[in-house]
């Protein structure tokens, strides 16, 4: 057996050892369940999802907060974008995009180095995410993905 075999062998029963829990039955399935619809994919059940699903979903709580760096470091996301636009490694939407993820991680205009609520990042990636949307490269780019499966570099 070559050394190539031996590796297809060997990732073959990872996959079956990752596989095993779908494959295990709960029991008797109820199909007419609605979490035992959700809980089945081609064919197979997971047993810990139709627990889960039948248990309640719960919420996770909510971070107490989440420290953000504030204008120092998305002067330096932003500086550290235009360098790369500058040495031509990234294009002029790569930038923007950059600018718009710079923002975000920093936690937007904020003075200094703070901790904001898990809800405000979420706002602001929000926010930045629906202008991006309005850009007509992005919108190239996402159906490009959806269709190819690949990124477009534009």
């Amino acid at each position: 057996m070559t050394f190539a075999q031996r590796q297809r062998r060997l990732r073959r029963r990872r996959q079956h050892e990752r596989l095993a829990p779908l494959r295990e039955s709960p029991g008797k399935v109820d199909r007419d369940h609605p979490a035992e619809r959700l809980a089945a994919h081609d064919g197979r059940v997971d047993a810990g999802a139709i627990q889960r699903a039948r248990g309640g979903y719960l919420r996770p709580a909510p971070r107490p907060g989440i420290v953000v760096g504030g204008e120092t470091v998305f002067a330096a996301l932003k500086l550290g974008a235009h360098l790369a636009w500058r040495a031509g490694r990234i294009s002029d939407h790569d930038a923007m995009v950059a600018r718009a993820l710079a923002k975000v991680l920093s936690g937007g205009s904020l003075p200094h180095q703070t901790m904001v609520s898990e809800q405000y990042l979420l706002d602001l990636e929000r926010e930045a995410f629906l202008k991006l949307c309005g850009e007509r490269k992005t919108l190239e780019r996402i159906q490009y993905t959806l269709k190819t499966g690949k990124p477009l570099r534009n």
